[in-house]
Formats: C-alpha cells, sequence, structure tokens
C-alpha cells in the first residue's frame, strides 16, 4: 500500500496543533487496514492514517510532540510506567487487544488498589496470576460493548462536527455486490476498505 507520507504527517501535525492532550498509538495491520497512526485527543476525538510500515509509522508518531510511543516488543512496558510513576503504576489500564500478553502487562503496570478494564475480547482462554490481583487490591472488570449512558456525549461530539464519523465509510455498494465488493474486500489482506455501507435499493452497476 502506497502512502504519502508529507500528506499523512501535515494532517497528523495539524490534528496535534488543533487539540489538547493528544497521546498516539500505533496499530499493527490487520485485515481490513495497513500499519497505523491514531491520535486520540483528550475528549476523545480521533483520527488515524495509514503509516506504510512499522518503522515509519514509530518513527512518525515520535516526531509529532505527544510524549511517549512506547514499543512493546523493545521495552517492558510494565516496567517502563513503573519507572516513570516512580514505582507507583497506572492509576487504570484498559486492554484493548484481546492478548494474553497485554492483559498480563495491564496487571503488572497498574498501581496497587488500581482498575483493569479488559475492553478486548479474548478468542482463547488467557492466564494469568490471580494471587497479584489479590495482593494488591487490583480491581479487574470486564466490559461488553457500551454503556448506553455513553451515547448523549458520543451524539453530542458529532453533533458539533468533532467526530467526523462520515469518514469512517470507505465505500457504498449495491446488496447484489455485497459479496465480491463488500465482504471479500473486507477480508482480503490487501483490500483498503475500512467501513462499507449496503444500499439495498442501488441497483448493481455490473
Amino acid at each position: 500500500m502506497r502512502v504519502d507520507q508529507q500528506a499523512v504527517r501535515r494532517h497528523l501535525s495539524d490534528f496535534v496543533a488543533s487539540r489538547r492532550g493528544v497521546e498516539a498509538y500505533v496499530e499493527p495491520p490487520t485485515n481490513v487496514t495497513a500499519t497505523t497512526v491514531i491520535l486520540i485527543a483528550h475528549d476523545g476525538e480521533w483520527t488515524r492514517r495509514a503509516a506504510g510500515s512499522r518503522e515509519l509509522a514509530f518513527d512518525l508518531a515520535r516526531s509529532l510532540d505527544v510524549g511517549e510511543v512506547v514499543d512493546p516488543t523493545q521495552v517492558d512496558v510494565a516496567a517502563w510506567i513503573k519507572d516513570t510513576t516512580e514505582g507507583v503504576g497506572a492509576d487504570a489500564v484498559i486492554e484493548c487487544s484481546g492478548n494474553e500478553r497485554a492483559l498480563q502487562t495491564a496487571i503488572d503496570a497498574v498501581r496497587k488498589a488500581g482498575r483493569i478494564a479488559q475492553t478486548g475480547l479474548h478468542t482463547r482462554a488467557a492466564s494469568i496470576e490471580p494471587m497479584k490481583l489479590s495482593e494488591h487490591d487490583i480491581t479487574l472488570a470486564g466490559t461488553w460493548c457500551y454503556p448506553v449512558t455513553d451515547w448523549p456525549r458520543i451524539i453530542d461530539l458529532i453533533a458539533r462536527g468533532r467526530l467526523p464519523v462520515e469518514k469512517v465509510v470507505t465505500a457504498q455498494v449495491p446488496m447484489a455486490d455485497v459479496v465480491e465488493k463488500g465482504f471479500e474486500v473486507l477480508l482480503s489482506p490487501t483490500g483498503n476498505q475500512v467501513k462499507v455501507l449496503i444500499d439495498a435499493q442501488q441497483r448493481s452497476a455490473s
């Protein structure tokens, strides 16, 4: 996937300059996206851009003046968090990947009496040390989807133009083409679509 690095850098730099409390994350490639840099502002507004490669993504994220961008394959994240908090640990950790190692890291990184929210969906059993939860009074809570109390805030962000949700939709196809131009493209490792809407009334162009 070819990426216009200058356009990506310009967009992300503009986002950082015009928002407060921006944090950067590098997301590995998935079935529907290449390696991307995600920026999230203090109020939840976010943007994402493809970066071309893992190395380019980390270099780009680190150049944006958004604080530390840690590569978990190169750094002991739990030890790094403890070191940067003078041995205390994080007040709260949100585990979003559904990865066993990430859950273990969350338990090691959170402070005594801290909280862990497990939002990533694990597809297989994950091994942890429950004694750590007891020894340090750690609360580990699972969550499924989103509470309805979040919706008024999200609707307000959309109404004020802070969440440009229309940009998430990358294609609209007729029902007759849903397999070829919908599911197959989304499942392809080289596909370039993120969210495809189906128009039940539109006729196929073919």
